[in-house]
């Protein structure tokens, strides 16, 4: 375990927690450590655990990149906001609550993300839930929603796996794209437990639900993790490494598009705006700016020293980063569950 401590404007250290989060050192100053820390330093308890927060069991915690609180040896709250590094740690803005929204109680895991502002929505994948969500951006309503039912149903018995006990369809759905000329949605499943395909979906009108429209099966050991769309092309991800996809064919191009030698995980989730893809990755938890045009690594952020343990999905909307927590171990209800947390996008 690590001490977690700040420095106060006075000079003095404050011890504030005991953390098992990965922590390697001591704060020196109040530039080295953006975790969420909890209010009283004598709880041993982290936000794994749902007693997390101050002694009333209230929040008091750095959520979202609020200030962090907490109580002197008078009794007296003290306040301080991290100021963090500029173009290395990420500036904190803001989060979506998903673990206590009433329209989304059946979800279990959140695997990506993708913001159609056409008519406002955000879309998001949970793999262990085996459903896609519709949810209405601005008052976070859900509109729609595909389940693996759904989705097996639409195939006559083709793919009816079954992913457990109360589930039949398709088991592992990943990821969701969005073609904007043809206004067509893509819901990729992976073979965890089931078998890899894609499906395809339209609509009549902006406004209206999309209807499934037809589907292709991959091969039982292909997966396409994440997906986007840059240029009207379709673009997968496979390990480390992009390449085109054609849906009419069900093929990948033969040579990739872009490949990240650097050791920081399987390619999890992508977003792309103004020449700009950014990625993130399993295992190392990181978060990749690339420029598209000469596929050359500007920055990487390392997301677990930016309040993000498991990062997953990526979305950029109104100039500002979105990135989903993909954690499963954070007790249920609390405000960091599956959260949505939202940065400044870094220069």
């Amino acid at each position: 375990m690590t001490t977690i401590s700040i420095v106060r404007e006075d000079g003095q250290k404050i011890r504030l927690s005991t953390s098992g989060e990965g922590v390697g050192d001591d704060i020196l100053d109040n530039q080295e450590e953006i975790y969420k820390l909890k209010a009283n330093s004598d709880r041993y308890i982290s936000p794994y655990n749902i007693n997390y927060g101050d002694d009333n069991d209230g929040q008091a915690i750095s959520t979202f990149g609020a200030e962090n609180r907490w109580l002197d040896e008078n009794g007296t709250l003290k306040i301080q906001k991290m100021i963090l590094r500029e173009n290395d740690n990420l500036n904190e803005t803001g989060g979506i609550d998903i673990s206590n929204n009433p329209d989304l109680s059946s979800l279990k895991d959140t695997e990506s993300l993708l913001y159609i502002p056409q008519n406002d929505s955000l879309w998001i994948a949970d793999d262990d839930g085996h459903q896609v969500f519709e949810m209405d951006f601005t008052t976070h309503e859900v509109k729609s929603k595909f389940t693996d039912v759904d989705l097996g149903t639409f195939t006559n018995g083709d793919i009816n796996d079954h992913c457990n006990s109360s589930y039949e369809g398709v088991c592992d759905i990943e990821e969701i794209a969005y073609k904007e000329n043809s206004d067509t949605l893509y819901i990729f499943a992976g073979h965890s437990r089931g078998t890899p395909s894609i499906f395809k979906l339209s609509r009549e009108n902006i406004d209206d639900k999309f209807s499934i429209e037809s589907y292709r099966k991959l091969d039982s050991n292909t997966e396409y993790p994440s997906a986007i769309v840059i240029d009207n092309d379709l673009i997968v991800s496979i390990g480390k490494s992009l390449y085109k996809y054609d849906y009419e064919t069900n093929s990948i191009d033969s040579l990739p598009l872009f490949t990240i030698d650097d050791d920081v995980g399987e390619i999890v989730g992508l977003a792309y705006l103004d020449n700009i893809l950014w990625v993130t990755t399993l295992g190392e938890h990181r978060l990749i700016k690339v420029n598209w045009s000469s596929k050359n690594i500007e920055h990487i952020y390392k997301m677990t020293n930016n309040g993000v343990s498991d990062p997953r999905g990526v979305e950029i909307i109104d100039n500002k980063l979105y990135i989903v927590d993909g954690n499963d171990n954070v007790e249920p209800h609390h405000v960091l569950k599956h959260a949505i947390h939202i940065y400044q996008v870094p220069n």
